[in-house]
């Protein structure tokens, strides 16, 4: 009997080097084998691995809980084994070896062969080996793989990546806006960090078809609002930082991380902050009308921006649980909007 296999591998792989790659192999009576592999393609190859044998009907959920659908791509069963095996001899020629569970969950593939994929994968990042360091690499850690590659492939050979490093780097980037809006610089005296953080998460939410280079003109309330700088630098390094900031934002609602960092309860700027920051949401979502008359129409969509605006406008109570009642709002907004997006050719007029 022909043998059924189905393989994923998750869409992070080319621009970060690194994504979890899975195969399932249908079994007799209603069972599969399951092999997931951590894949590093830049530098270390398989860094964990995992096998089992389980329900046909628990493979989804595994499947969803490990690669959310919008994060992975179905390609040819074979593909994977040739990432995966190609991963480890990259590796190997480095001077590391797959994680331990690796000879075990290989035993997925079966009578699969690598070379009937027609997808090619390359390894390095630009033809180089390129070590990002891991949220759990601790400091030995690091040590050990740079001293391997280095031994290897001496001081040059290599990249490092920390993403630490990363963050500090983009933090450096973005502190100049803050230290700004806190000197009382701004031409509204009032302005907070927090309607800075909450306006530019507003503007996440509207359409590509806005172009970039209004963020920084309307995050002032227009041309005849902006500062008055210093200098060209000074206009140039908080430009850069409203940017920043607006990306880094981004990326923590596309990764489920936006956070707002409201003060402790009892302190006596929490609420002033959890309403000028629902206050600068709004203004930054009112920038496209047709995306916030759309959200006021969806039934969920219509809660979330009545508690945002209650709250802007001291109407709702700033309790312990308010910061995640603003999240949840958010996120939900968030979420809907993409799918009015998507569904609509005509939202990005005003």
């Amino acid at each position: 009997m022909a043998q059924t296999f189905k393989g994923w591998i998750g869409r992070d792989l080319d621009e970060h080097g690194m994504a979890w790659a899975i195969l399932v192999r249908e079994r007799t009576g209603g069972w599969c084998e399951l092999g997931a592999f951590l894949v590093d393609a830049w530098c270390l190859g398989v860094k964990d691995a995992y096998y089992d044998e389980l329900p046909a009907d628990e493979v989804q959920a595994f499947l969803d809980d490990q690669l959310p659908a919008d994060m992975r791509e179905e390609v040819e069963p074979a593909c994977v084994r040739a990432l995966v095996e190609g991963a480890v001899a990259y590796a190997q020629s480095l001077g590391f070896l797959p994680h331990r569970d690796y000879r075990k969950a290989r035993k997925v593939f079966g009578p699969l062969k690598a070379t009937d994929c027609t997808r090619v994968f390359t390894f390095g990042r630009g033809g180089r080996p390129c070590f990002m360091a891991g949220p759990d690499d601790d400091e030995a850690r690091i040590n050990r793989v740079l001293a391997v590659l280095t031994a290897r492939l001496g001081a040059d050979g290599f990249d490092f990546v920390d993403p630490a490093d990363e963050e500090a780097r983009e933090d450096e980037v973005i502190e100049p806006l803050y230290r700004f809006i806190e000197d009382g610089r701004c031409p509204d005296r009032a302005y907070s960090g927090h309607e800075a953080y909450g306006f530019l998460t507003g503007t996440c939410l509207l359409p590509d078809a806005v172009e970039p280079a209004a963020w920084p003109v309307a995050f002032w309330g227009g041309e005849s609002a902006i500062p008055a700088f210093r200098d060209a630098a000074e206009a140039e390094a908080i430009t850069a930082a409203i940017l920043a900031l607006r990306e880094q934002i981004a990326r923590d609602l596309e990764d489920g991380a936006y956070d707002i960092g409201l003060p402790e309860v009892g302190d006596a700027d929490r609420e002033r902050f959890a309403r000028r920051c629902c206050a600068g949401f709004l203004r930054g979502l009112a920038l496209v009308p047709k995306v916030l008359a759309w959200l006021r129409g969806h039934p969920e969509g219509a809660a979330a921006v009545s508690l945002l605006e209650r709250t802007a406008g001291g109407e709702a109570t700033i309790g312990e649980s308010c910061e995640d009642e603003m999240v949840d709002a958010i996120l939900r907004l968030d979420e809907l909007a993409r799918e009015l997006i998507q569904g609509s050719d005509t939202v990005a007029g005003g």
